[in-house]
C-alpha cells in the first residue's frame, strides 16, 4: 500500500450532486449522506497533513441552515484547522456558509495505533480547540434516563439492529455511514412524534465515535427530545452494541440532533422534570453557544484572509 503524500496545511475540494437515491421522502439530502461526505473530505486533508491513513474520531459540530434539495450541487472544502499531539481538528464547509462542520481525526498505523501528528505550523482557527475541549469534556447521562417514559419524553424511541455482513466495512467493522442512517432515522421519528408534523434535519453537535462495532452484534439505538427553542428542537441519540452471547452492553456512539418544523411553525416549550434532564438541555445550550462562536470566528478570519489578497 502506497503512503499518502504529506502536504502539512493541504486543502481539500469535493463536488458532489443530490441525487434522487441520497434524499429522504421530503426531497432533501439525507444527513447519513452529508456525513460520508464529510467524512471522505475531512479525511483527506488530515490524511495529507500527517501522511498517514486516519480514521474519524468526532464530528464537533455541524451547521446546515438551508436544505440541499434534489439536484443540487454541492461543494465542500476542507482544510486543517488545529492539530494537537495525536488528533487532527479539520474545518469543511461549502462557500456562502450554506454548510459548516468541524471534525477530528487520529492518525494511525497498519495496525491501527494511534501516531504522532505533525503540528501545523499555523493558526488557521485556534477557536477549534475549545469547542474540542467542551465536546469531549461532556458526559453521557445517568443510565436509564431514556428509558423513563415521563410525559416530557413522550417522543422516546427505540430501536435495534443486527449487525450482518453486508453493514461492514473494509476494516470488518459496522460502517459508520450504516450506523448514522439509523440514527438519523430514529431521531427524525422522535422529533416528528414530538411535533405532530414533518421536520428537516439542520445540524449535529458533539457526535463521537466511542467503539468499533464488530459484526453479529445487537445496536440499541435510543432518541429522546433533549432541547427546543422556538424554531428548533434537538434529539440525543445514543448507540449501545450488545453481545448476544453474554448480553454484555457497551456504549459506541452519542450525538444531538437538531431539526426545524417543516412548516415554519412556533416549537412548543420543552419541561425539564429532573436535575439531569436539565443537564442536557443546559448541555446543548453551551454546544450551541460554541457553534455559533466557531462560526463568528470563521467569517473573521475569512474576511480578513479576503483583506490581505
Amino acid at each position: 500500500m502506497t503512503k499518502p503524500a504529506y502536504q502539512p496545511g493541504a486543502t481539500v475540494q469535493l463536488d458532489e450532486q443530490v441525487s434522487a437515491d441520497v434524499v429522504d421522502p421530503h426531497g432533501n439530502l439525507r444527513a447519513c449522506k452529508v456525513l460520508e461526505w464529510l467524512e471522505v473530505v475531512g479525511g483527506l486533508a488530515a490524511t495529507q497533513h500527517c501522511g498517514h491513513s486516519v480514521v474519524a474520531a468526532s464530528v464537533d459540530t455541524l451547521t446546515l441552515p438551508n436544505a440541499l434539495p434534489l439536484g443540487s450541487q454541492v461543494t465542500l472544502a476542507a482544510e486543517v484547522a488545529h492539530t494537537s499531539d495525536r488528533s487532527i481538528g479539520v474545518r469543511i464547509h461549502q462557500p456562502g456558509l450554506q454548510l459548516e462542520a468541524q471534525m477530528t481525526f487520529v492518525a494511525v498505523d497498519p495496525q491501527g495505533k494511534a501516531l504522532q501528528v505533525p503540528p501545523l505550523g499555523r493558526k488557521l482557527a485556534s477557536y477549534v480547540s475549545p469547542l474540542r475541549r467542551r465536546a469531549t469534556a461532556s458526559t453521557a447521562p445517568p443510565q436509564g434516563f431514556l428509558q423513563r417514559k415521563t410525559p416530557r419524553q413522550k417522543a422516546y424511541h427505540h430501536r435495534a439492529e443486527l449487525v450482518r455482513p453486508i453493514h461492514l466495512n473494509t476494516d470488518g467493522m459496522l460502517y459508520g455511514g450504516i450506523l448514522m442512517h439509523w440514527l438519523e432515522t430514529l431521531a427524525a421519528r422522535s422529533a416528528q412524534t414530538f411535533l405532530s408534523r414533518p421536520v428537516r434535519w439542520t445540524g449535529l453537535h458533539g457526535l463521537h465515535f466511542l467503539k468499533p462495532v464488530p459484526p453479529d452484534r445487537l445496536v440499541h439505538i435510543q432518541a429522546a427530545v433533549a432541547h427546543t427553542d422556538t424554531d428548533t428542537l434537538t434529539i440525543l441519540v445514543q448507540a449501545r452494541s450488545e453481545n448476544r452471547d453474554n448480553g454484555e452492553q457497551e456504549e459506541t456512539l452519542r450525538a444531538f440532533l437538531t431539526f426545524t418544523p417543516g412548516d415554519g411553525k412556533r416549537v412548543p416549550s420543552l419541561t425539564c422534570d429532573s436535575a439531569q434532564e436539565d443537564a442536557l438541555f443546559r448541555e446543548v445550550e453551551n454546544l450551541r453557544s460554541l457553534r455559533d462562536g466557531v462560526r463568528l470566528k470563521g467569517l473573521s478570519e475569512q474576511f480578513q484572509t479576503s483583506a490581505i489578497v
